[in-house]
């Protein structure tokens, strides 16, 4: 047999397609036989394809029982599926055992009943001092919060600003790496002790280093991001967790009271108290200056749909209802540039606020003021700000499949009058093949209803 025949099975030997860490790691479409499978969810898997093609475009897809490059290069087939893949060249039989290794490190089980592979995924700076923040909004994802040593007791604590966290060493980390074992090392600034786990919890104790100060750091397959648009800033998330042979390993997680504790290793989404990330003073700081510079250009945006608004013709029924908006939104204005990130969110409702005054002291014309931009996601691109039951969202659309549904919003002191609202919306009744089919061939006694 060809190498490449021999080096594709392998991967079947290891879990692609045979071992269930391997269905929990990769974008499932569908359950049951027969089950469609999109993309691989691991990062080092995509790290290492987008790395030895030189594409950034690259990423690892897969189905019931073998996995691929999609967007690659046809130089390099990584796993080999078929003979008319086998290049016969180390480039590929390279990248096919680098592969190997990373789904590995992403979650896979190479052997049964033992631990996936632990790996650097997180480059270091020895003597940096670091700072490990929780990405669950409950334990503070969006405050500033940071893992914290005392004695030998291991908490979150909520910080004034970035400079106070930086100012006390019991929220520093020094970070190590045994490349013999592949597992790292936290070790508490304040108190010189390493992070603990011992017993199914983790603590701080101890200044040499052991087995049980040896932490598995697993990159985690969701960012975190702070901000939006061109401001919006992305950091890798990552699992602390103690060795063991198991697929599902302890994980250090944020709990109630600024606790900590543990919960088994799954890389889903909603597992956001168990994720941590690991930042610099100066990441921090990126951080902090990308959620103002958001939090600026939401102020920015709405002043500028409150003076189209106004441009509308209409009548000031006070005489100064015009000069009074205008004064209020030059003044924002003019603070806005040295505003704070909550300062510019207590800006955004003042300018709502005086929009509202606007409307209350003024008479539109017969077109009347148009205000969707009060609403919050109109055109359906997410349901932030919406209530009620939850629709299915895609292609700006929100779909509510064979159910009744009560879904809405609240817009609060909205001024007395008379309001107009049109949304676009249509319901199909009946089944597919009874509508669209029918609908096709140009015989539809079941029109769709707008």
């Amino acid at each position: 047999q060809a190498t490449g025949t021999a080096m594709h099975e392998s991967l079947h030997g290891i879990g692609v397609g045979t071992d269930a860490t391997y269905s929990e790691h990769m974008e499932v479409y569908s359950s049951g036989p027969g089950a469609s499978y999109g993309a691989w969810l691991g990062k080092r898997a995509k790290q290492l394809t987008q790395f030895w093609d030189n594409n950034e475009g690259e990423y690892i897809t897969g189905g019931g029982s073998h996995v691929w490059a999609t967007n690659g290069s046809s130089m390099t087939s990584f796993t080999i599926n078929g003979a008319n893949e086998d290049a016969h060249t180390d480039l590929q039989y390279y990248g096919d055992g680098l592969l190997a290794q990373a789904l590995c490190e992403d979650g896979m089980c190479p052997v049964a009943y033992q631990s996936f592979l632990p790996g650097y995924c997180f480059k270091h700076t020895d003597n940096t001092k670091y700072y490990i923040r929780n990405t669950d909004e409950s334990y503070g994802l969006n405050t500033s919060t940071y893992l914290y040593a005392t004695g030998t007791t291991l908490k979150w604590k909520t910080y004034a600003s970035n400079s106070a966290a930086t100012s006390d060493d019991n929220a520093a980390w020094y970070i190590e790496f045994d490349p013999a074992t592949q597992y790292y090392y936290f070790k508490n600034v304040s108190t010189g002790k390493y992070l603990y786990s011992s017993g199914g919890s983790f603590s701080v104790s101890g200044t040499t280093k052991d087995s049980n100060t040896q932490i598995h750091l697993h990159l985690g397959w969701w960012d975190a991001t702070f901000g939006s648009g061109t401001a919006a800033v992305s950091k890798d998330t990552y699992y602390l967790m103690h060795p063991a042979a198991t697929a599902h390993p302890v994980s250090l997680t944020a709990a109630a009271s600024n606790a900590v504790g543990t919960q088994e290793y799954y890389g889903y989404a909603d597992r956001t108290a168990a994720r941590w990330m690991i930042l610099t003073a100066t990441d921090m700081d990126g951080i902090e200056a990308a959620v103002v510079e958001t939090e600026r250009n939401k102020v920015t945006d709405i002043i500028s749909k409150v003076r189209l608004m106004a441009a509308t013709s209409h009548t000031d029924d006070t005489g100064s209802a015009d000069a009074t908006l205008e004064s209020t939104l030059s003044s924002i204005e003019s603070s806005l540039s040295s505003a704070t990130a909550s300062q510019s969110a207590t800006y955004y409702d003042d300018v709502l606020s005086a929009c509202k005054t606007f409307m209350q002291n003024t008479t539109p014309g017969a077109s009347g003021y148009n205000i969707t931009f009060l609403v919050s996601e109109p055109g359906m691109a997410s349901t932030d700000g919406w209530s009620g039951t939850t629709p299915t969202i895609g292609y700006e659309a929100g779909e509510f499949f064979q159910k009744t549904f009560d879904f809405y919003q609240t817009l609060s002191t909205m001024p007395a009058g008379r309001y107009k609202m049109k949304m676009q919306a249509y319901e199909r009744p009946g089944a597919a093949a009874d509508v669209f089919s029918d609908y096709m061939a140009g015989t539809s006694t079941h029109p769709v209803t707008a």
